[in-house]
């Protein structure tokens, strides 16, 4: 429960960073998102072995971070924040049902689940 407190306080940091860097010094979401993988460690060892997965999550890790930054230019960051927390659960769900993850954890990934989307919920609602 710690760590997933804390993924959350920590989300929300950057999330709220990244808005801010987004709206308030009007930064083109485009560039924001480039600088900061140019930053990031080295890669090519990487490379090597990993070619194909890292160009697919290259191209798709980006997507999703940039259409989350467009709906934050448009919406409440307190509704757009905990809507990409969807993406944990179904990561999760895809984890069991398509990769075979141990079962013995489902009933814990099922509760966990539901309590992510209930709070996505209320947070929209209110």
């Amino acid at each position: 429960m710690g760590w997933a407190l804390l993924t959350g306080v920590t989300i929300g940091a950057y999330t709220l960073w990244d808005t801010s860097g987004i709206r308030r010094l009007a930064i083109p979401i485009l560039l924001y998102d480039w600088t900061g993988h140019v930053l990031r460690s080295a890669v090519r060892p990487l490379w090597r072995n990993h070619r194909r997965t890292m160009l697919q999550i290259g191209a798709l890790s980006p997507l999703a971070y940039i259409l989350v930054q467009m709906a934050v230019r448009i919406s409440p960051v307190s509704q757009v924040a905990p809507m990409r927390q969807i993406g944990i659960v179904v990561g999760s769900w895809l984890g069991v049902g398509v990769l075979g993850e141990r079962e013995r954890k489902r009933k814990r990934r099922v509760i966990s689940g539901v309590l992510v989307c209930a709070g996505v919920l209320i947070l929209a609602l209110a």
